[in-house]
């Protein structure tokens, strides 16, 4: 299913290393896929490069000293469709920003169809996705209530989004080249990276052809061509 919420984000790591990681350990730490690179670069001994994202955890491993990230930073851009999302997640709130108009969860054609998609559909595939979305997951873990909209979270809801604004100038996200972005930057003051409020719908449009070229060239790099090269095998 395509969401942020985190039975669409959270998996489960599995290590062995003989002598070096204690067997039977659990650690339910926040980590992110960005954080793996440097982690075996830190295990084998070796330097991790000044530009590359994500910060090792093996301190974490081998019961060295760490310090726990205190947030992360999920994305969705593509699954059968252009459906972006990003979010930030911490221990305390998950906020989630959502760019474009489709259902709350948005279930993907090969799954719309089938017995787990029929389970869910009904009750969420006809309800709208909001604009954003933010959960106490100390009191709501299974992210069931919005309470973006409550006045009593509105320094949160503030704090959340500009963690989101500054992620993503920072990552130079695409999304701040599209039109679904602006409603998001007249709410925080963000500007695009020609300095205006809003983004014309081109750009977006442009955005979203950048993706699906994207995806069509790693396909064909990934699928098409080893076929093609074990066809051209076989015929010699």
């Amino acid at each position: 299913m395509g969401t942020c919420y985190d039975p669409g984000v959270e998996t489960a790591l599995i290590m062995q290393w003989d002598g070096h990681l204690n067997a039977g350990t659990v650690h339910d730490d926040l980590l992110s896929h960005v954080d793996f690179a440097p982690t075996i670069l830190d295990l084998i001994g070796e330097e991790s490069p000044g530009e590359i994202d994500g910060r090792s955890f093996a301190p974490l491993l081998v019961d060295d000293e760490y310090v726990p990230r205190d947030r992360i930073f999920l994305e969705f851009t593509w699954h059968s469709k252009y459906n972006p999302m990003r979010a930030v997640r911490t221990n305390e709130y998950k906020y989630i920003r959502n760019v474009g108009d489709l259902p709350l969860v948005y279930i993907p054609a090969p799954l719309f169809s089938s017995s787990a998609g029929r389970d869910v559909r009904d009750e969420f595939y006809g309800r709208q996705r909001p604009e954003e979305e933010l959960y106490d997951l100390q009191e709501d873990p299974l992210e069931m209530n919005n309470i973006v909209e409550e006045p009593e979270y509105a320094d949160v809801v503030e704090h959340y989004r500009t963690m989101v604004d500054d992620w993503m100038t920072e990552s130079g996200d695409r999304l701040l080249e599209g039109n679904g972005h602006q409603r998001h930057a007249k709410k925080s003051g963000l500007k695009n990276h020609r300095g205006s409020p809003g983004m014309s719908i081109s750009s977006a449009n442009r955005t979203h052809h950048d993706y699906v070229r994207h995806f069509l060239i790693t396909y064909m790099l990934v699928i098409i061509v080893p076929i093609m090269m074990i066809l051209l095998t076989i015929v010699r």
